[in-house]
């Protein structure tokens, strides 16, 4: 998910895989879409009318469809806060997912042009996640951003791993269902969320 998704409302999966090393899955949007074209996100998409408004059961189901993970193959151990995205007044329910490891993935080639999955320790490292400007449609947007190798993460995605850095940094509980599981943050001091100021 980003910043350029039509309105309505959507669900995400955020998977942290814990073995052999801690990482994240992302996937990324194929080139040939009209809209988040080459754009890194969550698996995920919008409520349809079968998920009965059930935001956990369009998560399950967009990750089952875009990556080939049945709902057996994760754990979901957290919801977190809608997420806004301003430009296009889209509400987002992120659910934090584990795996044991990852398992092999069946890249639904019609959504997406792969997935990529990048250490915990990359994310967590100290002004990995940052605040930047992002050029877009001739618009300068304020948003989080974050670089690894050759990905570039912005706009609702980078705002929703915000987020779960400052569940984890806020949350005994979730750290400790999380560790139990294999997956350990250190979290940084918590820095209050800012709502973009840009257009």
């Amino acid at each position: 998910m980003n910043e350029t998704g039509s309105g309505g409302q959507a669900a995400v999966v955020i998977p942290l895989i814990a073995t052999p090393r801690p990482a994240m899955l992302f996937v990324r949007r194929g080139a040939h879409l009209r809209r988040n074209a080459g754009q890194i996100g969550f698996p995920g998409g919008l409520i349809e009318a079968k998920d009965n408004d059930d935001r956990l059961r369009t998560a399950l189901r967009e990750l089952q469809e875009e990556l080939g993970i049945p709902e057996s193959g994760i754990a979901i151990v957290h919801r977190l806060p809608e997420a806004q995205l301003i430009r296009r007044g889209m509400r987002v329910t992120p659910f934090v997912g584990v795996m044991e490891v990852l398992p092999p993935l069946r890249i639904d080639a019609d959504e997406l042009d792969g997935a990529v999955c990048i250490p915990l320790a990359a994310i967590l490292a100290p002004g990995a996640l940052h605040e930047g400007i992002e050029t877009f449609a001739g618009l300068r947007i304020p948003t989080w951003q974050f670089d690894y190798e050759t990905t570039h993460i912005w706009g609702a995605t980078a705002r929703i791993l915000r987020m779960l850095l400052e569940a984890v940094a806020e949350n005994a509980g979730l750290r400790a269902t999380l560790q139990r599981r294999g997956i350990t943050f250190v979290p940084s001091p918590a820095v209050p969320m800012r709502r973009p100021s840009g257009p």
